[in-house]
């Protein structure tokens, strides 16, 4: 299930491969289901992940065979193919901006066979997905991923290749620009499941082992976020009285 923002709702069939969407009629109480149904897109088959891009123009599909199928808003009953390198499987979407500042609509693809996470700018005329930045690996395969709204960052489930369960954030403007990335790993339980950020706090599902099933559970994160780039904003230099320090250096003009 998709939730579309400005109201209405998504099915994806993962079964019959198909993806129903309703207008935002269904959201009143007692909607007849047939009256608010826009169209049934039929998709590649054995979809894994469906996502709705941020400004609602369209949504995805991901496939571990190795494409993503883009849907326009405009055309709900119409699905186009997108080849894309790798076995994408995981997805979530990201308002963001490029590397000039303009707006820009990303894909976070995730690739459980590499245990990456891939940037991706998505031409719905066109009906391409074009990779924006280079792949980070994510220290396993990605189970989920969630982006909260106007953020920068995204939080990732994880299964390590041994281990338990964890997350990991992912800055996603450092991802865009190819630099470091991911964070450090918080583990959360034996196996990954969804996660989903919510601004300052987050939720992790997981599950016990087989010996254990009971530990499972949900895992309630606080999240931080610090702007490192005030540290850099207008104001007054630190004095420096000798002989308690030395200056290394001066930077004129600050």
């Amino acid at each position: 299930l998709a939730g579309r923002p400005g109201g209405g709702l998504l099915v994806l069939d993962a079964g019959a491969a198909t993806i129903t969407a309703w207008s935002s009629a269904i959201d009143a109480a007692g909607a007849d289901l047939n009256t608010a149904k826009l169209a049934t897109a039929t998709v590649a088959a054995a979809p894994s992940a469906l996502t709705v891009l941020g400004d609602e123009s369209g949504w995805a599909t991901a496939h571990p065979s190795g494409e993503i199928n883009l849907i326009a808003a405009s055309s709900p009953g119409t699905a186009t193919s997108a080849a894309f390198a790798g076995a994408p499987e995981t997805l979530a979407s990201w308002s963001g901006t490029t590397s000039a500042g303009a707006k820009a609509e990303y894909l976070v693809i995730g690739d459980a066979t590499a245990g990456t996470v891939q940037l991706a700018t998505v031409d719905l005329a066109a009906g391409t997905v074009t990779a924006a930045g280079a792949g980070a690996a994510l220290g396993g395969a990605p189970r989920s991923f969630s982006v909260p709204a106007d953020s920068w960052w995204a939080l990732a489930s994880v299964q390590p290749a041994a281990g338990p369960a964890a997350l990991v954030a992912v800055d996603l403007v450092a991802l865009r620009d190819s630099a470091a990335a991911v964070s450090g790993p918080l583990s959360i339980g034996a196996t990954a499941g969804d996660v989903i950020a919510l601004g300052t706090t987050a939720y992790a599902a997981f599950t016990g082992d087989v010996a254990h099933p009971e530990q499972g559970g949900v895992a309630a994160i606080n999240v931080t976020e610090n702007d490192c780039g005030t540290y850099l904003d207008d104001g007054p230099c630190a004095e420096c009285e000798p002989p308690e320090c030395l200056v290394l250096t001066t930077v004129r003009d600050y």
